[in-house]
């Protein structure tokens, strides 16, 4: 059975803190903290999938950036994360989000992850969090 990693997008809201923070501590957003409470909760891996970088694990360090993702760079986006998803054996990919028609600016975010899933062959699924789960 595939381990579950539990996935959610970064968020425009970040600490300003000029040192590299942990991606965890870098983005500001309730949603995140819910994803990732929920993965703990169910024992799952979390990773936070970056329009700039990528997958990141919670503590991988980053540095303040602003950037959303834009549709005309989710292909090339999604060539990389299907490349970090390779060398992952044995995951399954479960992404929460908010429903598209919510945040237009979720769609590039979903299209990468299932492109990449796609290109990497790796299950996925895809979870529409309620509606009190703020972005």
């Amino acid at each position: 059975m595939a381990k579950k990693v539990y996935v959610t997008y970064c968020s425009a809201e970040k600490s300003k803190e000029t040192k590299d923070l942990p991606a965890i501590d870098r983005y500001e957003s309730d949603r995140i903290d819910y994803v990732h409470a929920l993965a703990k909760q169910d024992k799952a891996r979390f990773m936070i999938l970056s329009g700039k970088f990528g997958l990141l694990e919670p503590s991988t360090k980053i540095p303040y950036y602003d950037h959303l993702l834009k549709a005309f760079e989710t292909n090339r986006l999604g060539k990389t994360v299907a490349k970090q998803l390779k060398q992952h054996k044995g995951i399954s990919i479960v992404f929460h989000s908010h429903w598209i028609d919510k945040d237009m600016q979720v769609a590039p975010y979903i299209e990468v992850m299932t492109d990449a899933c796609e290109l990497a062959k790796i299950p996925f699924e895809l979870m529409i969090l309620d509606e009190e789960v703020s972005l």
